[in-house]
Parts: structure tokens; C-alpha cells; sequence
């Protein structure tokens, strides 16, 4: 599993950058020409008559226009990558950068025609040489692969143009927001397995329980699950974590509890020194079910701001967060227990509540638009969803709560009667919803 968690965080880590899909694009141009440069096909017949059937200097000239066409159109892509990054920093949110760099779409494009340039200029040293037959070289078969390879950037820079003007619509970005938090929502809590059960205690640590530190600080992305357990069970000791997936953590903080369950001193601190937390600068959607909440959060209150005053755009960010606190509330969110071959829990693992996702949207988002009438509106929409289909009383706590902070803000920056009339109708809609059976 520890080997497992690794390669997700690792992989990840190469899916968000915009170099490693096109280094792997390079050294694969690199082998396909060696490839290609050893292969004769006679001239006749259909595969001969398809191949590229120009001299040496013909070929050279062939190769010098796609490198130097396919290196201009590579610095047009980067640039156009630019300007999308910064529309989507300056007027969506500075998180979702991420998101636009491990854009496949734009990977593979870049991929292709840095593959392009360098299998051209590869070809370029080769062609021409003289063999040791005194005659020139000139592998056919790789100068055509260079006019195929031309030819598939030709249709790249198509799809790359409606790909990028696709990707910075708000309605798409989104849209990818919605989804990929709705992926790590299903990746923590599958749905259909989170029933409600009894809740495991969490045991209070004794006096003498050991309080591990932070090694670093930055943000928790992952724990190494099985190594906690492993580690636990071997010296008989119980651990309880602090923090759940996505909170910061600062260096010499605890972060955990550690105590054996035979009354002995804890084990050394040593042993304990790679707690087994990974922690990184940044928080990735992945496993991170809140962080795609605060990009969307984001996106609505950009939008509420003087920069761009949208409040439509802020609505649909807030119907988007609909749909995920009502997922959110049909999962039993309960405290991840593991446990030994025995039976016994040994390492308790925190996960954020329904009350605190709830708590992430409505008071970022309520701060904010206090004075938006129809902004508001969506917020009481939201939460009359949310009621309509929980039972928990806990849950039905916090949306009564949120909606009771949303009345006094609202009665007290909305000076138009009538609008506070409808909001306040729409208020009492939710506040029936919850106490529906």
C-alpha cells in the first residue's frame, strides 16, 4: 500500500507539470527516427510509392522547414498556454493553475510538436552523411516519418485552438471542478459503502503517550496507511492522528499521539520519526474533497468582487456547490478506524464533517455577497437541497445554523423590501425542508 500511495502521489506530481509528457515526446522522437532510419523499402508498389522519394539535399531542406515551422508554432503554444494560466489565475482563482497545467489535452499537443522538432533536427545529423559505401545516407522511410509527424501538428494546432478556447469558458472549468471533486469524494467515501454504523471511539491518549512532530511543514495530501498500521500493531501501540487530508501542518507541531496498550513506555521517538504523512506545498484535488470546494468557492467570490461583478457566474459557482454538499451529506463521513489481523483498532485517521464542507461554502460565500439579493438566494437554494435529503441531526444543526447567519446578514445590508421579502420566503422553504420526515 505504502508503495502504492508513493507512485499516486508521484504520478500526480508528473500529471501536473508541463515537461514531463513532452520529455517523454522527445526521447520517443529520438527512438522512433533510430527506428525508422534502419528500415529500406524498394521503390514500387503501393508502400513505395508512398514514401518520400526526393535526393538528399531535397530531404535536408524537407527537414530544415518542419524544425524551424514546428519550433515557431511550439512558441506559440506555449505563449497561448501563458495567457490561459493567467485568465484563469486573475479572474477564477489562483488554485486552479493546477488544474490548466495537467490539462492532457495541452500535454499531448506540446508533446507532439516538441517530438516533431526534435525528430527533424535529429534527422538533420543524419541525413547527408556519407556511409561507408562513399554514398550519401538517406533513410526514406524516416523523411517520411517526418511529413507524418508534420502533418499530425498540422492537425494538433487545429484541436489546439478549440481546446484552449474551450478550456477557459467558466462554464467548463467548472464543470472539470465539479467532476474531479466529485472523483475524490468517491475515492475517500465510495458510495454505497459509508452506511451508517456504530462510530468507533476515539481513545483518549494517557499521560505518558508519546506526541509526534511534523518534519516538515506544508499541507497533509496522503497518509501511508498500511506503514501506520504495520507499525502500530509491531509494537503493540495505538496512534491517533490529528489532522485530516488537506490541512496545514507547520514543522514541530504535533501532528500525532502514540501509546503502547501494556501500560510500558512508549516506544523510541526514532522509530516514530517517519510518521508516515505525506505533506507537500500545495494541496492537490486528488484526495482533497475540501480543496475542490475552495476552487469553486473561489470562482464565486471572483466573481461577487469589483473586478469582475457577475453575480450570475457567482449563482452558477453556487448551484455547482450544490450538487456536491448534496452528495457530501448522503455519505456517512465517519473517522477512518484500521485495524490489525486481531481485530484490534490501532490507528484512527481524521476526516473532515458534513459541518465543516457546509461551514467552507456558506461563510466564505456569505461574507461576500451579503448585499447580493440573488447570490443569497442560491446560498438558501443550496441549503434547502442539502435539508431535503438528510436525516442526520447533526447535519440538520449545521444547515439551521447556516441559514439563520444568512437572515441576519441579509436584513441587515438588503435595503430593498422587496428583495428581502423573497429571500425570506425562500429561507422559510428550507427551514420547512428540514423538518420534513
Amino acid at each position: 500500500m505504502a508503495q502504492k500511495v508513493w507512485l499516486a502521489v508521484t504520478t500526480d506530481f508528473h500529471r501536473a507539470t508541463l515537461w514531463f509528457l513532452p520529455a517523454l515526446g522527445v526521447f520517443g522522437a529520438l527512438a522512433l527516427g533510430s527506428l525508422l532510419a534502419q528500415i529500406e523499402i524498394e521503390t514500387g508498389g503501393l508502400l513505395g510509392d508512398l514514401i518520400f522519394r526526393g535526393n538528399v539535399n531535397e530531404a535536408r531542406e524537407l527537414l530544415t522547414v518542419i524544425a524551424g515551422t514546428m519550433i515557431t508554432v511550439t512558441g506559440l503554444v506555449f505563449v497561448l498556454t501563458v495567457v490561459a494560466l493567467q485568465i484563469a489565475s486573475t479572474q477564477f482563482s489562483p488554485r486552479l493553475l493546477r488544474t490548466f497545467m495537467r490539462d492532457r489535452g495541452t500535454q499531448v499537443v506540446l508533446s507532439t510538436f516538441v517530438a516533431t522538432f526534435t525528430y527533424s533536427l535529429a534527422g538533420l545529423h543524419n541525413v547527408g552523411r556519407t556511409m561507408s559505401t562513399g554514398e550519401l545516407f538517406l533513410p526514406r522511410v524516416a523523411v517520411t516519418g517526418a511529413l507524418v509527424l508534420a502533418f499530425a501538428s498540422v492537425g494538433m494546432l487545429v484541436f489546439y485552438i478549440q481546446h484552449i478556447s474551450n478550456s477557459i469558458r467558466i462554464d467548463t472549468i467548472m464543470q472539470r471542478v465539479e467532476d474531479r471533486t466529485l472523483a475524490a469524494l468517491d475515492s475517500l467515501h465510495p458510495q454505497g459503502t459509508d452506511r451508517p454504523g456504530p462510530v468507533a471511539t476515539v481513545p483518549d491518549p494517557p499521560a505518558n503517550a508519546l506526541m509526534l512532530t511534523a518534519t516538515r511543514s506544508g499541507y497533509v495530501q496522503e497518509y501511508y496507511a498500511d506503514r501506520l498500521l504495520q507499525r502500530a500493531a509491531d509494537h503493540n501501540a495505538i496512534m491517533t492522528l490529528d489532522h485530516p487530508i488537506g490541512h496545514h501542518v507547520v514543522r514541530g507541531r504535533p501532528v500525532a499521539r502514540v501509546w503502547s496498550l501494556d501500560d510500558t513506555s512508549p516506544v523510541p521517538t526514532d522509530v516514530w520519526a517517519e510518521v508516515g504523512i505525506v505533506t507537500r506545498a500545495e494541496r492537490v484535488i486528488e484526495r482533497d474533497v475540501a480543496f475542490g470546494i475552495r476552487q469553486m468557492v473561489d470562482i464565486a467570490i471572483k466573481a461577487i468582487g469589483p473586478s469582475i461583478n457577475d453575480p450570475y457566474t457567482a449563482t452558477q459557482a453556487v448551484q455547482h456547490l450544490s450538487v456536491l454538499l448534496v452528495e457530501i451529506a448522503a455519505r456517512n463521513l465517519q473517522r477512518q478506524v484500521l485495524s490489525d489481523t486481531q481485530g484490534i483498532a490501532r490507528v484512527f485517521i481524521p476526516v473532515s464533517d458534513f459541518a465543516n464542507y457546509l461551514d467552507l461554502v456558506c461563510s466564505h460565500v456569505r461574507q461576500e455577497a451579503a448585499g447580493r439579493p440573488r447570490v443569497m438566494v442560491a446560498l438558501l437554494r443550496l441549503l434547502e437541497d442539502v435539508a431535503a435529503i438528510t436525516t442526520d441531526p447533526a447535519h440538520t444543526r449545521a444547515v439551521a445554523h447556516q441559514i439563520h447567519l444568512i437572515l441576519i446578514d441579509a436584513r441587515r445590508e438588503i435595503a430593498q423590501e422587496a428583495d428581502l421579502e423573497e429571500l425570506e420566503r425562500v429561507a422559510a422553504k428550507a427551514q420547512a425542508a428540514l423538518s420534513l420526515p
